[in-house]
């Protein structure tokens, strides 16, 4: 198997088994003392429990009232991928990516080509 038939079987393994990632942080700081409600401190932007907010495209956040926050990607943003060895994904939208190169021209032996994940 050539190395160009290689990185597409590699890429359509990963690509197909991605759909969403989550991550949690842990509770978030009371600002007005220790008598205040808890809040969430995503960025240095703070959220109130029940805040839902849009931090990417790709990326769903919400604020529990423990002041922790959770953030889902889905798409691209599901998660780490490792596509093709030399090539990097520029994200067209959440669910298409073009590869491209990651350490100089000609590093992405497949370079160019549309990726799709669910």
């Amino acid at each position: 198997m050539n190395a160009a038939m290689m990185s597409v079987v590699i890429i359509v393994m990963l690509t197909n088994q991605i759909s969403a990632n989550c991550m949690k942080s842990i509770p978030g700081p009371r600002p007005y003392g220790s008598r205040g409600p808890l809040v969430c401190d995503f960025r240095n932007k703070l959220y109130s429990p029940g805040d839902i907010w849009l931090e990417d495209p790709c990326m769903n956040c919400t604020c529990d009232d423990t002041g922790s926050y959770e953030c889902c990607g889905y798409g691209l943003l599901a998660g780490p991928g490792l596509f093709v060895i030399g090539c990097d994904v520029n994200r067209i939208d959440c669910h298409t990516g073009e590869l491209v190169d990651s350490d100089g021209p000609g590093s992405c032996t497949e370079a160019g080509r549309l990726i799709q994940v669910p």
